[in-house]
């Protein structure tokens, strides 16, 4: 697993990379461009090979060698699971999802965040079949979290399926991901859903959501669902962005508390050596495998 700089996780794991639904700003397919394969030839004249072919294709595939990362790590954490690709892709085959489920159940201290496109894939039986053990309902260990892109009302169908895996699969979370927000929700958020993350559309041309679109969102999640505005937020946004997290994933890690209210992250100290004031920025950085950009 690695660190990331998206602000509502701490780690990012991708057993599974690839995705075919060609989304114009996808921030995902254009890292994936680092990993071409490739040959090295040593100085002895033995080759070491390097990268990933299926990567830098952005092709649905499996890294079985990633399946055991989140038992290597200690202590509960956020998971990004997913974040270069998408776990139902049409081309993603049911048995890879199968050794993930089995590798998250194997490390059940950590919340694992799950995000698609394309819920009208998701098996809410295969889910329910294979996501067992004691991390399903504890909210003192970890949880599976299953949530859906909405960039606009049109694909408020992914709400609704969502909310129907929720009612078929005992122990889940639900989340909706707005990110990129490109345009105005009509819709109320249901009362199965557990969290709501708002994000900006980013890259050249982008699309910069209007406050009041974000707005409308808060104020519709706000009775019972805590609501993630994202920093890039920051620019169109004329308040201090509310980041918070659900009860069932509250701790501290990497500086940040976490509560049901209103979140604040701790800034390092900078680089005079005194405290930077509280802020809902200053994070880590990091070299993560994926990042908050546009889909």
């Amino acid at each position: 697993m690695n660190q990331t700089g998206i602000e509502w996780a701490d780690k990012t794991w991708n057993p599974i990379v690839g995705c075919t639904h060609g989304c114009t700003f996808c921030y995902a397919r254009r890292m994936a461009k680092r990993f071409k394969r490739g040959v090295h030839f040593r100085a002895d004249g033995s080759a070491d090979h390097y990268g990933c072919q299926d990567c830098y294709d952005f092709r649905p595939h499996l890294h079985p060698e990633r399946l055991g990362q989140p038992a290597a790590v200690q202590g509960g954490r956020i998971v990004f699971c997913g974040s270069m690709g998408d776990m139902f892709d049409a081309n993603v085959q049911p048995e890879w999802r199968h050794q993930v489920w089995a590798a998250m159940n194997d490390a059940w201290c950590h919340h694992y965040v799950v995000l698609s496109k394309r819920p009208d894939l998701v098996d809410a039986e295969e889910l329910a079949q294979l996501y067992r053990g004691p991390m399903n309902g504890d909210l003192n260990g970890g949880g599976f979290w299953l949530g859906v892109s909405v960039t606009c009302d049109d694909d408020w169908w992914r709400v609704e399926r969502l909310v129907e895996i929720k009612h078929q699969s005992w122990g889940i979370g639900a989340i909706i991901s707005f990110e990129p927000l490109l345009g105005p929700i009509e819709h109320d958020i249901p009362r199965e859903i557990g969290w709501v993350i708002i994000g900006a559309q980013t890259g050249t041309g982008a699309i910069a959501p209007e406050p009041v679109w974000v707005g409308d969102i808060w104020l519709s999640a706000r009775p019972w669902a805590p609501v993630f505005e994202k920093d890039n937020l920051a620019s169109v946004m004329p308040h201090k962005l509310p980041q918070q997290w659900p009860e069932a994933m509250e701790m501290e890690t990497r500086g940040v508390v976490r509560r049901a209210g209103l979140q604040t992250r701790r800034r390092p100290m900078n680089g005079n050596g005194g405290a930077s004031e509280e802020a809902p920025s200053g994070r880590p950085t990091g070299d993560g495998d994926g990042g908050g950009g546009a889909r």
